[in-house]
């Protein structure tokens, strides 16, 4: 199995055999480093939930702000 990139928000999901399994190589779009978290299954036949949760890391990294963004002018509105 050849490697294979799967664009998702800006980010380069790169699914690669690793041993008798397969990995995810999470990358921004035009960088030239990877995140430190790399998905890992075992079993190829669980390639969809590592997919999955490598999507969830590049969501964690896009929404956290946002959602942090959200909170804050709760409070703010809630002290006012």
């Amino acid at each position: 199995m050849a490697s294979e990139i799967i664009e998702y928000r800006g980010y380069e999901l790169h699914i690669e055999p690793y041993e008798s399994g397969l990995k995810a190589c999470t990358i921004k779009s035009g960088s030239l480093f990877n995140r430190p978290e790399l998905p890992y299954s075992e079993n190829k036949a669980q390639r969809e939930q590592m997919i999955a949760e490598a999507k969830g890391i590049v969501d964690t990294l896009l929404d956290a702000p946002h959602k942090k963004k959200q909170v804050e002018e709760r409070c703010r509105n809630s002290q006012l």
